[in-house]
């Protein structure tokens, strides 16, 4: 793992989040308030299709959906995420939370599925975005982490770094995916929840166009052509994936 990654994710979880916090109440006076029509939250893992799922949202003019804003740990965070919904761009306000957030960054929330469910209670809809290839999953990870190179706008690969991951540590990145998987299927359950799979929802275009749709229905919203820059950063059948990213078994 890069030097860099440990940096920011250090960072991003310890220090930021308290000074994220504490910055949005010293100007929230003074910025204008808005309750959107309708709240919903992205809850998924890493490397699953959010930020193209993101974007794609985004790209319609009543819909404002915010990246990972429970990144770093904060000591109120139920209460930030209803003030920011409340300062929302659009009719429609989202967010997007990675499970790891919830069960590992944001000590404050003791109870993982009662937060889940007070966010439901308070009116947002849960979007569950899942992947069902672990394997390509912890590739995509391991690049990421090894390069810092998490969103693709079109470059293509020959222009992406290669890198050796050992063979063990990708093991061990889908056990924990997998341990993820689990814990995000256990504090789910019970709730009301629109359940997306990425290989089935997202990865085609025809596809995902039907999702959207759904989707626009649900927030209340008129369906409008949507579109994203970003592609995906590894491409291709499982041999050109393991071309982009060598374990050292194969070197």
């Amino acid at each position: 793992m890069n030097t860099l990654f440990r940096v920011k994710y250090y960072f991003n979880s310890y220090w930021r989040g308290y000074a994220t916090e504490a910055w949005h109440y010293l100007r929230s006076p003074f910025v204008p308030k808005k309750k959107p029509s309708c709240r919903f939250l992205i809850f998924t893992g890493g490397r699953t299709g959010s930020t193209l799922l993101r974007t794609l949202l985004n790209s319609h003019p009543d819909i404002h959906c915010e990246g990972e804003i429970l990144k770093g740990r904060m000591l109120d965070p139920l209460r930030f995420v209803n003030s920011k919904s409340n300062q929302s761009q659009g009719r429609v306000y989202g967010f997007k939370l990675l499970s790891y957030q919830l069960r590992d960054v944001q000590h404050a929330i003791k109870d993982k599925k009662a937060f889940l469910k007070s966010l439901a209670d308070e009116g947002f809809k849960i979007i569950y975005l899942e992947r069902r290839d672990k394997k390509r999953q912890a590739l995509s990870v391991a690049y990421a982490m090894h390069t810092d190179y998490w969103h693709d706008t079109g470059s293509g690969n020959s222009n992406k770094p290669q890198v050796a991951i050992a063979e063990a540590q990708l093991t061990q990145l889908e056990n924990e995916i997998r341990k993820l998987t689990d814990f995000e299927k256990e504090i789910l359950e019970g709730l009301d929840y629109r359940h997306l799979i990425y290989e089935e929802d997202l990865l085609k275009e025809d596809l995902r166009e039907a999702t959207l749709k759904e989707l626009f229905k649900l927030f209340g919203v008129p369906y409008r052509a949507t579109y994203s820059p970003n592609k995906k950063v590894l491409t291709g059948q499982p041999r050109s994936l393991v071309t982009a990213v060598r374990s050292t078994s194969e070197n």
